[in-house]
């Protein structure tokens, strides 16, 4: 068999899993008989590009971003049509992301192994498509549809918790949808952290009573968040411990990040929404305690340790793997 002809097969495969698995989600009970249409329009869309989850590299055609208006045009109102395709003729023009970082189907700019239930909403045209990921992270998402001459249509998608909307972000100007923040530089000696927004240079804000300095600053890869580690004074040690891990978005502090031990290793996961950090005492035995967390509010979504005396609690997840040194050991 050839390598083309295996990659095919490959994609029958994965898409057939995911067919299945969108197809057997039940329509919520008390559903409309007029709903329905709708519901099956949502499903059909995943199952389009249901190659984005189960495929490390997805061909052009498969992939939602790169797909052409006449394929859109299937799923898609005419006017969110035209504005998916002037959002990709920017980012071929430009060589760089626009308006849309991220794919909005899956709510992740690494999709990889999501599963997706597609339920009816309590009104034709609402419709809600729950995205669950292998770490256990679960994230509803709302369609809003409208019927025309050719039938159902998506006229928008929204998280449920407000934090975008589809036409809200491709609407956007794209001076205020571009990547703000760059070049976070931290002085000699960490007392001072410095970056540019929109072009002008700002200096972090302090938000530990006994803050001393920052350590460990990044930008995540949309350009849109800046993340730093606070060091503080403390009673046991001659040099400051990292406690904090804070979260810059939107031209302020959106959230700060505090546990009980100092936090040697973070790192932005490639949902975009979320950060793995590692915690461990300052000296003496081994032992790692690890968290995975939503920047937005801190929520926690995993937790792992290990250590000399402790037994790793499970096989490593990537998040885990992602920030790990001592225990779990990294992989080679």
């Amino acid at each position: 068999m050839t390598l083309s002809a295996l990659r095919h097969v490959r994609v029958a495969i994965g898409w057939t899993a995911a067919a299945l698995a969108i197809a057997g989600a039940p329509a919520q009970a008390g559903s409309r008989p007029d709903a329905r249409a709708d519901v099956s329009l949502v499903r059909a869309l995943y199952v389009a590009f249901a190659a984005e989850a189960v495929m490390q590299d997805p061909m052009p055609e498969q992939d939602f971003v790169s797909a052409s208006p006449r394929v859109l045009s299937h799923f898609f109102t005419p006017s969110l049509v035209a504005l998916l395709a002037r959002d990709r003729a920017c980012e071929v023009r430009t060589h760089e992301i626009c308006r849309l970082g991220f794919s909005p189907l899956w709510d992740s700019q690494d999709p990889a192994g999501a599963a997706v239930q597609v339920t009816a909403g309590d009104t034709p045209g609402e419709v809600t498509a729950t995205v669950r990921y292998p770490q256990g992270l679960r994230i509803p998402l709302r369609y809003h549809l409208v019927r025309g001459r050719r039938g159902w249509r998506i006229s928008d998608i929204d998280s449920e918790n407000g934090r975008w909307s589809l036409v809200r972000l491709l609407g956007a100007p794209l001076a205020a949808a571009s990547p703000s923040l760059a070049d976070a530089v931290i002085t000699p000696g960490g007392k001072d952290l410095t970056f540019l927004r929109e072009g002008r240079r700002i200096h972090a804000p302090r938000t530990e009573p006994e803050q001393q300095g920052f350590s460990d600053a990044r930008i995540s890869p949309d350009g849109r968040t800046l993340a730093w580690l606070a060091t503080t004074a403390n009673c046991c040690t001659s040099y400051p411990l990292p406690m904090a891990l804070v979260v810059y978005r939107d031209g302020h502090v959106s959230h700060v990040i505090r546990d009980d031990m100092a936090i040697w290793a973070w790192a932005f996961r490639p949902d975009g929404d979320t950060v793995a950090y590692r915690m461990a005492l300052p000296h003496g035995r081994i032992y790692d305690r690890y968290r995975w967390r939503r920047m937005s509010d801190g929520r926690l979504l995993g937790t792992y340790e290990c250590g000399e005396d402790v037994p790793p609690s499970g096989p490593a997840p990537a998040w885990v793997t992602s920030v790990a040194e001592d225990c779990p050991a990294p992989k080679p």
